[in-house]
């Protein structure tokens, strides 16, 4: 009976260690300072109207 306990708690571990993983690589991936660097966002002093 505790290894099948061992067992789900492994799995456990497993899952929450892949789900954090797999989040902090998607944030590593996205750099919301890129975007700003490539396409800033216009000035009202630089826009023509």
């Amino acid at each position: 009976m505790i290894g099948y306990w061992l067992i789900v708690l492994f799995f456990t571990a497993m899952l929450i260690s892949c789900i954090i993983l797999f989040i902090q690589s998607i944030k590593a991936a996205i750099n919301t300072e890129d975007a700003h660097r490539i396409d800033p966002i216009p000035n009202r002093e630089n826009m023509q109207d």
